[in-house]
């Protein structure tokens, strides 16, 4: 599903990311582990469209994407639940949802989309007309989630979904991503988290300051010394 090749991002003349390559199959769950800093989020903003890359290549569905705009990426089927939610703050609940519906022209299954984001998360439902700024951290990280789902994603890319969650709805957006999961949605994660990120995908990348060191199952890395040591306090 999504193919990256040797990939290179600059910020101005400083390399951040050297020469990534890994890749995405159809149904598959990817966790990119590293510290903060090691270059995931901009990793994840290059292959939405945010960054452009100097080097590398990006293709998605078999289709070189490296030139597309970000929305064109998204209407491929290609959706980012960006770091911090950035939930647009003076809409309500709904409206937010609605704007991730933007490219969907048949309004019943928008409508149907939107009941199956308040069947995953029913507060949403209770605060519809509540604007997102009034929300909880916990509640605008499942806004988030909720406006990705409703562009109906092949693959969702998911930056840092735990990052200033308390615990109790940081088991939560991993609950709900493992159920996205089982229902056949493509995951590609860059979590700081490294426990629950490799609790929950298939397979697994280290980044460490801009590069791919590892590789594995989400099971050969757990139990890997240098993984364990580094991530996992153990």
């Amino acid at each position: 599903m999504l193919t990256v090749e040797s990939l290179a991002v600059r910020y101005g003349d400083m390399e951040v990311i050297h020469g990534a390559s890994f890749e995405v199959e159809e149904g598959d769950s990817v966790a990119i582990i590293g510290a903060n800093g090691a270059g995931k989020t901009t990793l994840l903003r290059t292959l939405m469209g945010l960054h452009r890359n100097f080097d590398g290549r990006i293709a998605f569905l078999g289709k070189d994407i490296g030139h597309m705009s970000p929305w064109e990426r998204a209407k491929l089927g290609m959706v980012m639940v960006p770091e911090g939610r950035r939930v647009f703050p003076d809409l309500s609940v709904e409206q937010n949802l609605l704007i991730g519906a933007y490219s969907q022209q048949d309004r019943s299954a928008v409508r149907a989309s939107m009941e199956e984001v308040y069947g995953l998360f029913p507060i949403l439902r209770e605060r519809r007309h509540q604007v997102g700024k009034t929300l909880s951290g916990g509640e605008q990280q499942m806004l988030a989630i909720g406006r990705a789902l409703m562009a109906r994603p092949r693959l969702l890319l998911v930056d840092e979904v735990s990052t200033g969650l308390m615990p109790i709805f940081v088991d939560k957006a991993f609950q709900v991503l493992r159920g996205l999961i089982e229902r056949g949605v493509s995951v590609l994660l860059v979590e700081q988290n490294a426990r629950k990120a490799l609790a929950t995908m298939a397979r697994g990348y280290v980044l460490e300051t801009g590069r791919i060191v590892l590789s594995g199952t989400a099971d050969e890395l757990a139990a890997n010394a240098d993984v364990r040591k580094a991530y996992l306090g153990a």
